[in-house]
C-alpha cells in the first residue's frame, strides 16, 4: 500500500509540473501573440509574468490552484494504482 501512495504522490507532483509547463510554454505565448495581434503596431504592449508580484497580490490563488492540481493528480494516480494492485 505504501508503494501505491508513493506512486500517487509522484503522479501528483508530475501533474503540477505539467500544469506549470503548459502554462509557461503554451498559454503565455498564446496570450502574448493575441495581445500583439490585437494592438496597433505604433505602440505594442509589453507583457510578462511577474510571479512574485502575483504571489503577493493573490496568495490564495497562488497556493490553492497547485494544491488542487496535486490533489486531482494524486486521486487519479491512487485510484489507478489501487485498481491495478487489486487485479494482481
Amino acid at each position: 500500500m505504501s508503494n501505491v501512495i508513493l506512486r500517487s504522490v509522484l503522479v501528483g507532483f508530475a501533474s503540477v509540473a505539467a500544469a506549470i509547463g503548459i502554462g509557461v510554454f503554451v498559454a503565455l505565448p498564446v496570450v502574448g501573440a493575441l495581445m500583439l495581434k490585437n494592438e496597433a503596431s505604433d505602440n505594442p504592449p509589453e507583457f510578462g509574468w511577474d510571479s512574485i508580484t502575483f504571489a503577493h497580490s493573490h496568495p490564495v490563488v497562488f497556493t490553492l490552484v497547485p494544491a488542487l492540481i496535486f490533489a486531482f493528480g494524486f486521486l487519479c494516480g491512487f485510484l489507478h494504482f489501487k485498481q491495478s494492485l487489486s487485479r494482481k
